[in-house]
């Protein structure tokens, strides 16, 4: 086995461990979701939140705005997680995953700036830039695989 194949076999593996990860989260996202939409009964429905200056928003709108984007969020970590191991299983089908993979990582910049500007640079979401920082090395790898594929 030369080094590019160990490299692109090292690759693969990771990528499944990362699939896994993503598929963990997404569950974690659906049930966070479906706690938060269980939960808006008992939020008194007169309740406001100041978002920023001159913003009041009804907490039980922007929790159940909130749940409703964990449960797709979810529902995508998911089928994001098992495109990616699929790919990594059968390299020849990567392809969707990578460009998917490519697209995650534009919105996940988007997110990580936007965590920051809204935390007011105070502090720093690692969370966030943990998911991104995995999305992006899924991208990666997902590319590295589809080059030696095509190059097979």
């Amino acid at each position: 086995m030369t080094s590019s194949n160990q490299s692109v076999s090292a690759e693969r593996g990771a990528l499944k461990i990362f699939g896994v990860l993503f598929i963990i989260l997404g569950i974690v996202y659906l049930i966070g979701g479906g706690v938060m939409i269980a939960g808006a009964r008992f939020v008194d429905p007169n309740l406001t939140v100041n978002v920023a200056e001159g913003l009041d928003l009804n907490v039980m709108v922007w929790g159940l705005a909130l749940a409703i984007w964990w449960l797709i969020s979810g529902l995508f970590y998911v089928i994001f997680g098992v495109l990616g191991i699929h790919g990594a299983k059968n390299p020849a089908k990567i392809g969707v995953f990578m460009v998917l993979a490519w697209i995650v990582v534009v919105f996940g910049l988007i997110g990580v700036i936007l965590s920051q500007l809204l935390n007011g640079m105070t502090s720093v979401s690692w969370f966030a830039w943990l998911v991104f920082a995995v999305t992006i090395a899924s991208a990666v790898y997902a590319t590295n695989i589809h080059k030696s594929v095509k190059n097979s």
